[in-house]
């Protein structure tokens, strides 16, 4: 059996210690990384349930750091069938009336938001407001 060069194992050896660095270091910045808020925009006019990826554009419920609009035009009611937390509410669209009502859930925002003229939020609706 041939035995090993102490030289070749070492540059094995760091090269391996130098790579899992450089490794650990992209895990931790993709971690550090900052969550950029998307603007969600309500697009299914005959109406529907708020978790429903398919009612919004992009496809995908709105999320913590997102903004959302329900600013379509038409005559419809969006319902509230879970406790999202969003970053920032407009409801109202030109023309129509643009309904949010629950079915006894919360809507947490996390920074100012505006109901317009057509927009509609049912008063037994709860809001929590943090921003």
């Amino acid at each position: 059996m041939k035995p090993h060069n102490p030289h070749t194992l070492n540059r094995l050896h760091k090269t391996s210690a130098w790579m899992a660095s450089w490794a650990v270091a992209f895990f931790l910045g993709a971690l550090a990384a900052p969550v950029w808020a998307d603007t969600i925009t309500w697009t299914n006019i005959s109406g529907g349930n708020w978790s429903v990826a398919a009612n919004w554009s992009p496809n995908e419920v709105p999320g913590s750091s997102d903004d959302v609009l329900i600013t379509s035009n038409g005559t419809y009611l969006v319902t509230l069938d879970t406790s999202p937390t969003i970053n920032s509410l407009t409801l109202g669209a030109d023309s129509g009336e643009q309904t949010l009502t629950n079915q006894d859930f919360t809507l947490t925002l996390n920074s100012a938001s505006i109901i317009g003229t057509n927009g509609n939020a049912f008063r037994k609706f709860p809001w929590v407001l943090t921003g």
